[in-house]
């Protein structure tokens, strides 16, 4: 088994006992949350040396809610897979290594998106403005 900071990730327990055993919504919440112990909703992984690519796969999540990676090493772009993820209200990427160019679709359902600090170029697709009504903050 592999973890961190006493979360037990890719061990024998369940997908959605990887995480530190503090509720997902206290600010120390690392891991993989679940609605009902069956199905990922949450993801937070903040600064924990995440390094690598967004795999496309992660848009086969279809209940996530709530994306969290901020201060890792995450490098290459945004899957347009992410488009898919039609739960999701939350996705914080700030502070990696992600580059251009931005997905035009990201989910209708986002409420606040940050992608600050990272290596983008360039300005925000025009189909954000009216592809994400919900959107209230963007960092």
């Amino acid at each position: 088994s592999w973890t961190w900071s006493n979360v037990p990730y890719l061990s024998d327990r369940a997908t959605c006992n990887w995480n530190n055993e503090v509720p997902w919504d206290n600010e120390y919440a690392l891991g993989v949350f679940c609605v009902d112990d069956s199905s990922v909703d949450r993801i937070l992984m903040k600064q924990v040396g995440l390094a690598g690519t967004i795999p496309w796969e992660m848009s086969l999540l279809s209940n996530l809610a709530y994306l969290q990676w901020d201060t890792n090493s995450i490098v290459g772009t945004l899957p347009t897979e992410f488009g898919r993820l039609s739960a999701l209200t939350v996705l914080w990427l700030p502070s990696n290594k992600l580059t251009s160019p931005l997905p035009a679709y990201l989910p209708s359902s986002i409420q606040s998106l940050d992608l600050t600090t990272n290596k983008f170029t360039g300005t925000l697709p025009s189909s954000w403005g009216d592809g994400m009504p919900n959107l209230f903050w963007l960092g």
